[in-house]
């Protein structure tokens, strides 16, 4: 609370009486949004490795590795890596299918 002036003596007594649970209010407030943090982070975090382990996999596949396959042979591979990767990441219910035009 901003105040221009001297304080009168109640009303110092009653900002003083005030002051420990409007800290409490404060602590409580900086610890959720705190906690939120922390689980936005972690979130980012996991994102993060699981892009990684992604971005590794599709590393070691070389064009040359897939050019015998039939498309047919090839839709089926997609959908068993897209299989894969949906139940890895443990997150079915928000994982959206890609849709592929061969």
């Amino acid at each position: 609370m901003k105040v221009s002036g001297p304080l009168s003596p109640d009303t110092m007594s009653v900002l003083l009486r005030d002051q420990p649970a409007v800290y409490a209010v404060s602590l409580a407030r900086y610890q959720a949004t705190r906690h939120v943090w922390t689980k936005a982070a972690s979130s980012l975090l996991r994102s993060e490795h699981d892009l990684q382990l992604v971005r590794e996999s599709l590393s070691v596949i070389s064009s040359t590795k897939y050019a015998s396959l039939s498309t047919e042979r090839l839709q089926a591979l997609v959908e068993s890596k897209f299989q894969s990767l949906y139940s890895f990441g443990g997150r079915a219910k928000e994982a959206k299918r890609p849709s592929f035009i061969l």
